[in-house]
């Protein structure tokens, strides 16, 4: 078991960081400041009331089989052209992933919430970095 710290505050440029957690079976939850029966569980969190740049830090107790990815809008926005799904992991992701972990987290993310707008250019974006790789895998 590991344990991490998360802050849900707001960044600058209104990028909001959300918690995920991933196994090796590409298997995807979302952090919602709860535990999570068999992935983790909270041992303390504190509230700092600020405004828009309110949140809470949060300490996590984390089973081994799951890795806690922190996901954020990079600082210049999701790009249309995304070369490849590599680098949008690497600008977005706290921890390595697979490109499949990163789909089970886009399948899991709620339709309607903060950050909608956020995951439907996210999505998108994942879908043009696939796109770009398996037409880059017919030149080969």
């Amino acid at each position: 078991m590991k344990t991490i710290e998360f802050c849900n505050k707001m960044r600058s440029r209104e990028r909001v960081p959300i918690l995920y957690f991933v196994n090796q079976e590409n298997k995807a939850v979302r952090f919602d400041g709860k535990s999570i029966p068999k992935v983790c569980v909270v041992m303390s969190d504190h509230y700092r009331k600020n405004g828009k740049w309110s949140g809470s830090e949060f300490e996590i107790a984390v089973s081994d089989d799951w890795t806690p990815v922190i996901i954020c809008e990079p600082f210049e926005g999701f790009k249309d052209a995304e070369a490849s799904i590599s680098s949008l992991i690497n600008e977005m992701c706290s921890a390595e992933i697979t490109t499949d972990q990163l789909a089970a987290i886009i399948s899991v993310s709620p339709e309607v919430d903060s950050w909608d707008d956020k995951m439907t250019r996210l999505r998108r974006t994942y879908d043009r970095a696939v796109a770009n790789e398996k037409l880059l895998a017919t030149l080969k």
